[in-house]
């Protein structure tokens, strides 16, 4: 079982807004993995960031939020892939 400060650092995080939790990753990112194994891509990303010529870093996990948000657009007629099939014929 976790340590009662464990647990009050996870109740912490989880009354963190959806960006702040996503900054909080990024630094336990960050602190978990040595300096030297960041990809290339990260480092550069992280320097066009500090630059100012890109606005936010996208993070590669999932957020299962924006899922569960997920609305499909109604869409009015046949199917896009009836229509790409007939096309190909």
């Amino acid at each position: 079982m976790a340590s009662p400060a464990l647990e009050e650092v996870i109740d912490a995080v989880k009354a963190l807004s959806v960006e702040e939790q996503r900054r909080l990753r990024e630094v336990l990112d960050s602190l978990l993995l040595p300096p030297s194994s960041q990809p290339q891509e990260e480092e550069l990303a992280r320097v066009l960031l500090q630059a100012g010529l890109i606005n936010e870093l996208k993070l590669h996990g999932i957020d299962a939020q924006l899922y569960r948000q997920y609305e499909p657009i109604p869409v009015i007629g046949k199917p896009v892939s009836e229509t790409l099939i007939e096309e190909r014929r």
